[in-house]
């Protein structure tokens, strides 16, 4: 089979929670160039590590891909997953962020303040005490999952068998994107200046479709395609799995 023409092998990182309905997946969906892989579907990692987050994924993955493509704050975890293949995949990084410390903070007081109210300083303050505490899950599920319960129980009259599951899933889901962006805002742990080198290639290496009110910094040296003015326009044509059909047709060098 000409190398033009072959199935390319594509790891889809796009965290599936109901405000991004899948939007990487519905471009890539149904195109013969492709046979991708959904790991974050299958499993959503319970560690705010980005090492063991992107062995998690890697653990899903299974055989090394063509490709990595990763869409938005799962950029950096594509990236440590794709330093543990012998062969690196190449990277397709779809608007790619790196989620900072401060918004793991905002995000998880959020949740702590909930809908009744405005995030305050004592959310804040909460968020990080979990995180510096060891960022225990199971802790983090039962506060959420309280507060979705008692918020609950409130709309429909007092206890009921059936929202306690339904308070517990919402917790579930709030604390699975907080160890999510966690993940993303941690940084590979390997104590040697030659790790930071090899990241430098790496990103030089990679494709960066950006919308352009999305650009990277400019110091970053990854290749830079931009796809219209806004994210919208990147989900609305072919041009981002014709991106990921030319990155998967490349051959990449063994690292050894």
């Amino acid at each position: 089979m000409p190398e033009s023409s072959r199935t390319a092998t594509v790891a889809v990182l796009d965290y599936p929670g109901p405000s991004m309905p899948a939007r990487t997946k519905s471009i890539l969906l149904g195109d013969d160039r492709f046979s991708c892989a959904y790991p974050l579907d299958l499993h959503l990692p319970h560690t705010t590590s980005l090492p063991e987050y992107a062995a998690a994924v890697v653990e899903h993955i299974g055989d090394r891909p063509d490709v990595v493509v990763a869409y938005c704050a799962a950029a950096p975890i594509a990236r440590e997953a794709a330093r543990r293949f012998a062969m690196t995949p190449r990277l397709v990084l779809v608007n790619p962020e790196v989620p900072d410390a401060d918004r793991v903070v905002r995000e998880l007081a959020s949740f702590l303040a909930g809908d009744a109210r405005p995030t305050e300083s004592e959310d804040r303050q909460a968020a990080a005490a979990w995180l510096a505490d060891g960022a225990d899950p199971d802790r983090l599920q039962q506060i959420l999952g309280d507060q979705h319960l008692a918020r609950l129980e409130d709309q429909f009259g007092g206890p009921q068998p059936h929202l306690r599951p339904i308070a517990l899933q919402l917790a579930s889901m709030q604390v699975a994107w907080i160890h999510h962006l966690a993940a993303g805002s941690g940084g590979p742990t390997d104590d040697a200046a030659s790790t930071a080198i090899a990241i430098a290639i790496a990103i030089a290496d990679e494709y960066h479709l950006v919308s352009a009110d999305h650009p990277c910094g400019p110091d970053c040296t990854a290749r830079h395609e931009v796809f219209g003015e806004s994210a919208e326009e990147i989900f609305s044509g072919r041009r981002l799995a014709d991106a990921v059909a030319a990155a998967g047709s490349r051959s990449v060098p063994d690292r050894g």
